[in-house]
């Protein structure tokens, strides 16, 4: 009896601690036009519609396949205009091993910057070009674990009477590695009838526990 409990506590507690790889993806591939809101293509981590936030007149709705706008930040900056999204609240995220990556382009030179909560993750440079198109990639591992939501932002800046993208031509091929995905490992925050359930078997086990010594106590006395 006790075994079988025991047994039972320890299956509720690998399915509550169990870590799976959750990608959110944002798939941009083969839009008609530029859009400002996109929502996610795969959503295991309940993640928030992919938008920017800045004046919606600057998204240029006539290319194929990304999402351009112009007049984006001469500075890069956590208030800036930018690609905005963010992972759902009710899951713990250890970021350790976790990255972000998109593909991103612009015909004059230009940088791309990552922000979390507010916070830089870094700037990269890029040398632009008719026809090319960069893939972007951050490591997450700095953010550590986290429990909630999580921010993300991404700014475009250089010219600011240029055009800037996330693009889903990267190294010449459409899809090669498109869009914006992120990638961590994931725990589900447990729901109070889980907790209810661990510490229910828990006392069981343990009353039962008690019972045994208490006997054990008799037939020796």
């Amino acid at each position: 009896m006790k075994k079988s409990l025991l047994s039972a506590a320890i299956a509720v507690l690998a399915i509550v601690g169990a870590q799976a790889a959750v990608i959110l993806e944002y798939d941009i591939a083969g839009l008609p036009g530029g859009v400002s809101t996109l929502a996610p293509s795969v959503n295991t981590v309940n993640g928030s519609n992919l938008v920017y936030s800045g004046n919606a007149a600057n998204v240029n709705a006539t290319l194929d396949g990304a999402i351009y706008v112009n007049n984006n930040a001469a500075t890069p900056s956590a208030g800036a205009d930018g690609f905005t999204f963010s992972t759902g609240a009710n899951y713990n995220i250890d970021f350790t091993g976790g990255s972000l990556s998109f593909g991103a382009s612009s015909v004059p030179a230009y940088s791309a910057t990552l922000y979390a909560n507010g916070a830089s993750l870094g700037t990269q440079n890029f040398s632009g070009g008719v026809g090319n198109s960069d893939m972007v990639t951050y490591d997450l591992t700095s953010l550590g674990a986290t429990t909630g939501a999580v921010d993300f932002k991404i700014v475009f800046a250089g010219d600011t009477a240029a055009s800037y993208g996330l693009d889903s031509y990267v190294g010449g091929a459409a899809n090669a590695a498109r869009n914006v995905k992120l990638d961590v490992p994931t725990t589900p925050v447990p729901e109070p009838h889980e907790y209810a359930m661990i510490a229910g078997l828990c006392l069981v086990g343990f009353a039962v526990y008690r019972r045994r010594q208490a006997a054990q106590a008799e037939t020796q006395a």
